[in-house]
């Protein structure tokens, strides 16, 4: 099926409208001091973010690796001192953005994105 110039265009805007809210939630919640596991799962039961489809928000914290995403038991948190960083992605009809953010929880940082 050939979609129009518009469905071309409002799509993947959509797709990045919702990854941003999804990076945006998460880092508030990395300042929260949240699990690993939250930020894995939260997202999906989110009702504005289901007029996409958000992938799981993987995340790191200090020397884990990229893209580190929490078994469902994990009690991997967030603290004061540590650098983190976290990737959301969404698919609209196809069409994905990928969007990543990082947040300083030392204290001098206080939370900054």
């Amino acid at each position: 099926m050939k979609r129009s110039w518009t469905q071309r265009t409002r799509l993947p805007r959509r797709a990045g409208r919702i990854a941003k809210e999804c990076r945006e939630w998460a880092a508030a919640h990395i300042a929260g001091r949240a699990r690993a596991r939250v930020l894995r799962d939260g997202r999906r039961d989110d009702p504005r973010a289901r007029r996409g489809a958000p992938d799981s928000c993987q995340s790191s914290r200090n020397s884990v690796a990229a893209h580190y995403c929490s078994a469902p038991g994990d009690e991997l948190a967030y603290e004061e001192g540590t650098a983190s960083r976290s990737t959301s992605a969404c698919t609209v009809d196809g069409y994905v953005a990928d969007t990543a953010g990082a947040s300083d929880l030392s204290a001098t940082g206080a939370g900054r994105r």
